[in-house]
């Protein structure tokens, strides 16, 4: 886009907002929040990544059409906050680059097991401060 200088975008319940926002999105965007923005896809994030690789904070609470592909795509990022309540689609947490991580929050991801949990708090040992697993 043309706000070269943005950097961070809050989006909570624009039910219509789709994939291609994301790939409109400016490339020096840093902290991005689609909480509740359904239609939002593993082909949003993909692009989402492509064009913002300066990311380090993303909220995708209640974007049921995410699966661990989302996730896969992610570990790209240098996240340091990654917030994704009521998402049952994911569970690779594990694979996520969690060396810069400094809170995560995945409550109601049922697939989350104690390898990832274990995977996380090894990597981000240093710098994580926020871990919410609660279902």
């Amino acid at each position: 886009g043309n706000c070269r200088r943005l950097e961070v975008v809050g989006l909570f319940r624009q039910v219509r907002l789709g994939d291609d926002a994301l790939a409109a999105l400016p490339s020096s965007l840093q902290e991005l929040s689609v909480s509740g923005c359904s239609l939002i896809s593993d082909a949003g994030i993909k692009a989402l990544v492509e064009h913002a690789p300066q990311l380090h904070f993303l909220d995708v609470t209640r974007c049921p059409e995410l699966t661990d592909a989302s996730l896969m795509t992610l570990a790209s990022l240098k996240l340091t906050g990654l917030v994704c309540y009521a998402n049952a689609g994911l569970s690779m947490y594990g694979r996520l680059r969690a060396f810069d991580l400094r809170r995560l929050d995945c409550t109601g991801s049922r697939g989350v097991d104690g390898s990832a949990i274990a995977k996380i708090a090894r990597a981000a040992a240093a710098k994580l401060e926020i871990l919410n697993l609660s279902w």
